[in-house]
């Protein structure tokens, strides 16, 4: 009876059992629990829960920290990684920008050298002027001065025939008159001497005066009339051979800038607007011109789609030029290489292609936003160039139209108009066509 009695009341409270911890049956125990027992198990239970709630909470913070080193470790190396690149972006930025600055110096050391070789051939064309304005009026003194001596030769001739009148010096006079017709070839000829005529002369009188002791004195005047006439003449001529040599030596040496240039020139383009696209072909290729081949002329090989595309497919680096009905004077230059293909467009990302009319003196380059249609390839047809048809020339290279402005760049550009301006009329007639292969 006493032990049932314990078993209900709390050996620790001594007070009734009310309840049983489940939780010590898991250790193979059984605990029985009063009511202070079980608020003491209850506030047990939750100083344990708050010590993990505490715990979990250090642990978050720990974690948190974690999370807030590795968040400010990555910003910094974004940081870092976004300093480096603002350093990269402005060594790129400052590395084009010396090269833009070297492109302007090369381009303004072109200029200056061909505002230079301008000067050049101005000078020379002022020299050959020059020349020119003096060998006439050298020939007009040359010819006033035969004009002189023939006049002396026709007193002399009067003075004969004042006191010959016989037979025996009837032929004297004929002399004279040959020698008079002689000098009169001179004319045609500065550099001729008077020498053979004057011996001639000479030797004719003393075969004829040989019998007449009183004209001696007259035939030596004659003999020294003729040696200052020839030493005069010998003087000028011998001063004008000095001045020719030398004016010619100078043009020797200033055709020494000129003529590399005008070595590679094509036939149907100016001096003078060759030397501009010679430059701006450097300009836009970055490299010299070493040569230019002539692949294909039209009045030569054939104005036709066949011919033309026989001549030009699989080259690249093509300057073609060409003249209209009109004497237009016209062309292109691109890079790209041309194929015998149907419907392609072949893009241009050095955007080094361009239109030029010789005939307006101006040069149309390609449209950045355009550069993907820099040619058309259709062997069908003949060029095309540009995709709004900026340049479209048929297969016969007499039908065709031009919209300049659709991909390059033209001031007057009026969408959807054929226009003559670059060809002289609507359509192209082509009368002749010259293509370059150009070697860099």
């Amino acid at each position: 009876m006493q032990t049932e009695i314990q078993k209900i009341i709390c050996q620790n409270h001594q007070r009734d059992i009310i309840a049983m911890n489940l939780d010590s049956l898991q250790i193979g125990q059984i605990q029985y629990l009063c009511c202070k027992c079980l608020v003491e198990k209850m506030n047990d239970d939750k100083i344990q829960a708050i010590e993990e709630i505490i715990d979990r909470i250090s642990s978050l913070k720990t974690q948190k920290k974690d999370l807030n080193k590795i968040r400010l470790l990555q910003e910094h190396t974004l940081l870092n990684n976004g300093v480096k690149t603002k350093r990269n972006v402005e060594a790129t930025f400052d590395k084009i920008h010396f090269q833009i600055q070297a492109q302007i110096c090369t381009i303004q050391q072109e200029h200056q050298s061909f505002l230079e070789q301008f000067k050049v051939e101005q000078t020379l064309q002022k020299d050959i002027s020059s020349l020119a304005e003096f060998f006439q009026i050298d020939i007009r003194e040359k010819q006033l001065k035969f004009q002189q001596d023939i006049h002396l030769i026709e007193e002399i001739e009067e003075q004969f025939e004042l006191f010959l009148n016989n037979q025996e010096y009837f032929q004297a006079l004929v002399t004279f008159k040959v020698a008079k017709q002689k000098i009169n070839e001179v004319i045609e000829n500065v550099k001729v001497g008077l020498m053979p005529h004057k011996d001639m002369l000479l030797q004719n009188i003393n075969q004829k005066e040989k019998k007449n002791n009183t004209t001696i004195q007259q035939q030596k005047l004659n003999e020294n009339t003729f040696d200052n006439i020839q030493i005069q003449q010998n003087v000028k001529i011998a001063q004008n051979d000095l001045l020719i040599n030398k004016i010619i030596k100078e043009l020797e040496l200033k055709r020494q800038f000129i003529d590399p240039i005008l070595q590679l020139k094509p036939t149907l383009l100016r001096d003078d607007y060759w030397h501009k696209l010679f430059y701006i072909l450097q300009a836009k290729m970055n490299r010299n011109i070493r040569n230019s081949i002539l692949i294909y002329q039209g009045s030569k090989d054939g104005l036709n789609a066949k011919q033309y595309w026989y001549k030009v497919n699989g080259r690249s680096n093509l300057l073609m030029i060409f003249q209209s009905k009109s004497n237009y004077i016209f062309g292109t230059y691109s890079p790209c290489t041309w194929e015998s293909k149907n419907g392609v467009w072949v893009e241009d990302n050095t955007l080094s292609s361009f239109i030029f009319s010789q005939t307006h003196d101006q040069v149309y380059p390609l449209k950045q936003d355009k550069k993907q249609q820099a040619i058309g390839l259709n062997s069908s047809y003949g060029p095309l160039i540009g995709g709004g048809d900026d340049l479209f020339i048929d297969g016969d290279f007499t039908q065709g139209y031009s919209r300049l402005g659709g991909s390059y760049q033209f001031q007057y550009y009026q969408q959807g108009n054929n226009e003559p301006y670059l060809y002289g009329q609507i359509q192209p007639e082509i009368k002749e066509c010259e293509i370059y292969q150009l070697l860099f």
